[in-house]
């Protein structure tokens, strides 16, 4: 069985645009910097061991 290469970042050259969204957040917090709109409070629950 073929093993593929393993992954690795690729080399940038500049820096990569944002996203729609992306820029409607950062559009947001520049109007109203530290506004927690869109922090989204959240408890998670986990149970047995964890690797990390």
């Amino acid at each position: 069985m073929l093993t593929p290469p393993p992954l690795s970042p690729a080399p940038r050259v500049q820096t990569l645009p944002l996203s729609f969204s992306q820029q409607r957040l950062w559009f947001m917090d520049r109007l109203e910097p530290g506004n927690p709109a869109y922090n989204i409070p959240v408890a998670v629950a986990l149970r047995g061991r964890i690797q990390v």
